[in-house]
């Protein structure tokens, strides 16, 4: 009988055999002259596409109901910018500067047309376009600015655009990224966009979600310009104070959040400023002058700092916020604000970001903490300061022991199980100097474990006490946990299973099921539908197989390379379907053409700027298309399909 999952459906390794059994049938099926029965094989691959291990299929179904004819085009205009920005993911950075032009050309066609004015009714199309010069500012870096005069004026219709918010938050974002790219570069276009910026602030039209993204903004762009932000200093440090006085309605959760992201963009403006003021190449020992004009605000901010730790419904993100600032105070001034940073509730808040689940949280208060006590060492008139140095060298002698066993890692690994239990017991201790070295004697046994066994030692089973003897004296027992015996046949399947094919790869129905499902996108759009659903699992169960630990990393080829180009084309095909507007079908063939180019290796790169160009060639021929719109519910289809030729084009250039 089948088992569930925790989640209420069924555990892959169970359906697993069941479906290699049922996938010859279901491909014979995919022929059959019913399209009842073709439509229901299309969605049972999708769904085994979800279930399976080989599918692992992230959350991105496609809409299967039935849509009105008015609002087809509509969707299928999103689909074209959303394809765009899919392809531009892709482009390496070598290759955009060669089709950047011609992307920007089309881009400000979209912007500069009645659609794209504030006010008008193409809020979708302007914010969708936004997203695309996004990606590109990415990609090209400081090679944008030559765009920048060009797209200024559009960028500053965004922030305008008062009437849809979410084309403001994506023009705020922009500003952002471009300050990131272009760094000094943008200097000379600071004083219209922080003019813009400060009046979207006062603004009570303007959407509250949009005001802490404005307030980050305002740390980039200090970021960017360095020391030039003295300009505009007195002005952004009166609205930071402003803003971190806001109190809300503790009983609303929803204001308590929004609490939470206006401090998070308060915090990310003062770090901004901080850094900016601090210089690219501080000299040690000579702070930057310019930090002297921050110099009688810093109170403040540290009082800010103290208020969120006390307060419980800070979030990860405060604590994260709060660590990085002081990490920064403390390095920027060399330690001349010790005494009111190292006070309790500060502490505490690091303590909380220490042992925060959350990587970046963890790191960055773990870097604040070693900056506070870095300033310890020369400012130790403080009670708090004495009472931990105390500490401090009370730990240092316990820690004598294990200093030894990481040096002479060669005696430490014949340590008995004793000696192993102290080790585990001075990892978890609460003091931070301990549990490094105890951490770093660890890992020097285990790395004598490694050059002092040429084969993995069989010990016959015995007592608890006989075992726990040889996890102190073997390093890989030490790790895994698990008896000797079992040890050597578990290792070598797992070597064996490393030298195995992927799994996909070697399943004699790929090429078939391939078959049987690119036959399916000429069938009746609800099937083909289906069809689009099943490609998408399809795509991101090959990537993922191919993928190494190292998530970042784009892998070489996968099972789907010898397919890839035949693939891509039917897509395109698909999109062109006359009767596209039925079943969702149009949208479901960019969804799929998406997730092919997102998941795309190394080896597919050509078959990418291919697609590239032919996303392009669509996106021009729909702006030719606005000269010859009459009627409402033309321009919104028009809409519609730009925003999807630009959304998908940007997966190409990353």
């Amino acid at each position: 009988m089948a088992t569930l999952s925790q989640s209420g459906g069924l555990e892959s390794a169970t359906v697993g055999p069941l479906v290699q059994k049922a996938v010859p049938t279901l491909i014979k099926l995919m022929y059959d002259p019913s399209v009842v029965v073709r439509d229901t094989c299309a969605w049972v691959f999708g769904r085994i596409c979800e279930i399976t291990p080989e599918s692992a299929i992230a959350e991105n179904s496609v809409q299967r109901s039935a849509v009105p004819p008015t609002t087809q085009y509509n969707d299928l205009q999103s689909l074209l910018c959303a394809t765009l920005q899919s392809v531009l993911r892709k482009v390496t950075p070598q290759d955009a500067p060669q089709i950047s032009d011609a992307i920007m050309t089309a881009l400000l066609r979209m912007l500069s047309s009645d659609v794209g004015k504030a006010g008008g009714d193409g809020g979708g199309v302007q914010e969708d376009a936004l997203m695309a010069v996004s990606t590109l500012v990415e990609v090209l870096g400081e090679g944008f600015v030559k765009y920048m005069d060009a797209f200024k004026p559009y960028l500053l219709m965004g922030l305008k655009n008062h009437n849809a918010y979410q084309v403001v938050t994506s023009a705020v974002g922009l500003i952002g990224d471009i300050a990131r790219a272009m760094k000094s570069k943008i200097l000379p276009h600071c004083d219209e966009l922080m003019t813009l910026l400060l009046e979207n602030l006062g603004d009570t039209n303007v959407n509250r979600s949009v005001k802490p993204q404005i307030l980050s903004v305002f740390g980039d762009i200090a970021i960017s310009i360095g020391p030039d932000f003295k300009k505009y200093l007195d002005v952004v440090l009166q609205t930071l104070v402003q803003a971190s006085a806001a109190q809300v309605d503790r009983t609303d959760f929803d204001m308590i959040e929004y609490l939470n992201e206006l401090r998070d963009g308060v915090l990310e403006a003062y770090t901004g400023i901080v850094q900016g003021l601090r210089g690219d190449n501080p000299t040690p020992g000579a702070p930057s002058p310019d930090l002297a004009l921050l110099e009688p605000h810093v109170p403040h901010v540290v009082e800010l700092i103290k208020i969120i730790a006390l307060e419980p419904e800070h979030s990860d993100s405060n604590i994260a916020n709060c660590a990085g600032l002081v990490g920064d105070l403390m390095s920027a001034y060399e330690g001349k604000f010790y005494k009111i940073i190292d006070v309790e509730p500060v502490q505490q808040l690091l303590v909380q970001g220490r042992r925060s689940t959350m990587a970046k949280t963890k790191q960055v208060s773990n870097w604040a903490t070693k900056e506070i006590r870095k300033a310890a060492k020369t400012n130790q008139n403080s009670c708090y300061t004495l009472m931990r140095l105390k500490n401090h060298n009370a730990y240092q002698v316990s820690d004598k022991p294990y200093l030894l066993m990481g040096l002479k890692n060669h005696n430490a690994y014949q340590l008995k199980c004793q000696s192993k239990i102290q080790l585990d017991t001075t990892r978890r201790s609460t003091m931070a100097k301990t549990k490094q070295v105890s951490n770093w004697a660890t890992k020097e046994i285990r790395k004598a474990a490694k050059t002092n066994q040429n084969t993995i030692p069989e010990a016959p089973a015995g007592s608890s006490d006989q075992w726990s003897q040889g996890r102190a004296t073997c390093g890989y027992q030490c790790m895994l946990g698990i008896r000797q015996p079992f040890l050597k046949p578990l290792l070598e399947a797992l070597i064996n299973g490393l030298k195995a094919e992927p799994r996909v790869a070697t399943n004699p129905f790929l090429k078939p099921l391939l078959e049987a499902l690119i036959n399916g996108l000429k069938a009746e759009p609800r099937v083909a539908t289906n069809v689009c659903w099943a490609f998408n699992g399809l795509s991101d169960a090959a990537y993922e197989m191919a993928t190494d630990s190292d998530e970042a990393l784009q892998p070489e080829t996968y099972c789907l390379s010898p397919y890839f180009d035949y693939i891509v084309q039917r897509l395109l095909e698909t999109t062109d379907r006359p009767d596209g507007a039925q079943a969702n079908l149009r949208s479901a063939a960019y969804e799929a053409l998406m997730e092919m180019v997102k998941n795309a290796p190394r080896d597919c790169y050509a078959t990418v700027q291919k697609t590239t160009m032919v996303i392009l060639e669509k996106l021009n021929h729909v702006l030719q298309m606005g000269t010859h719109i009459t009627s409402h519910n033309d321009r919104t289809q028009y809409n519609d399909l730009q925003s999807l030729l630009t959304s998908r084009y940007a997966y190409t250039q990353g």
